[in-house]
């Protein structure tokens, strides 16, 4: 089997191995801030259905939605937070 020969110097693929890491960090955490918030939205919605109690599902909807405030935060400051562990 040949080698295959990488056009790239090792400067410029490590520059694109990186670009695509935080990429893919960015859409992890987008998904997560999405995911809580629909999830905190959906138990405050069908608490009923779901047969839990008015306050606690406030309470597991805030828990929800801080946690995907966080995320966003995290992905907001993504690029600081990222550059500063390097």
């Amino acid at each position: 089997m040949p080698r295959r020969i990488y056009l790239l110097e090792n400067d410029e693929l490590l520059a694109a191995l990186k670009r695509t890491r935080m990429q893919r960090g960015k859409l992890v955490f987008g998904i997560f801030a999405l995911i809580m918030v629909v999830l905190g939205l959906a138990i405050y919605i069908f608490s009923n259905e779901l047969g839990i109690e008015p306050g606690t599902a406030k309470l597991i909807a805030a828990a929800f939605l801080i946690a995907g405030a966080a995320d966003y935060l995290i992905l907001h400051f993504w690029d600081r937070i990222y550059d500063r562990f390097e």
